[in-house]
């Protein structure tokens, strides 16, 4: 039998392999860090949301009636009652501002709606809500509406509207036709 003698330094190098072998790879990972800084110029404009108000359809009725669109739930009625049209829609628009300290709304009352050469008595109304489907108040005609939540050159806020009114005369005489009107609204920031 043949004995092999291993000095004991022999050994080491071989121990030293293979624990350079199983000790696991390093990992990285990296983490960007960002900072971002605003033009803090005021500006406010009109959201995408716009609708029409609509009075809807009436047939010609035998006494002279008004119609009012509620700027506050949407809901038409009619004076003397029974009149009330279909197909009715209060109008909306949202106003939103960055950076303001406060913003004015105001509106033109065309004060009629007409086709042509015949018109009809109209008196705008709004409300104002500071969230979408929250609950409406009533507000001054026309304005300033100043938008709430504005407290500070850095501050942001939006302010939703709805627009409703009254058109009256409405009677049997009036021809039958489609009248309209235009109402402009202005947004100036502060």
């Amino acid at each position: 039998m043949l004995t092999q003698i291993v000095p004991p330094n022999a050994v080491r190098p071989l121990a030293a392999a293979l624990l350079l072998l199983t000790t696991p790879p390093t990992l990285a990972q990296s983490v960007t860090a960002s900072f971002t800084i605003e033009d803090p110029t005021p500006t406010c404009s009109f959201a995408a949301v716009a609708e029409n108000l609509v009075f809807g359809t009436l047939s010609q009725p035998p006494v002279s009636v008004s119609v009012t669109v509620s700027a506050v739930d949407g809901s038409a009625d009619s004076s003397p009652a029974g009149y009330t049209p279909t197909g009715h829609m209060a109008g909306k628009f949202e106003v939103e501002c960055r950076h303001a300290n406060s913003a004015t709304v105001t509106a033109t009352n065309p004060g009629k709606l007409a086709q042509g050469s015949n018109e009809l008595p109209f008196a705008p109304a709004w409300a104002t809500s500071s969230t979408d489907g929250g609950t409406y108040t009533t507000r001054t005609y026309g304005g300033p509406v100043s938008l709430p939540g504005l407290s500070g050159a850095h501050s942001t806020g939006t302010l939703h509207f709805r627009v409703g009114g009254t058109v009256s005369g409405i009677s049997s005489t009036t021809p039958a036709a489609t009248y309209t009107g235009t109402i402009t609204i202005t947004l100036s920031p502060l």
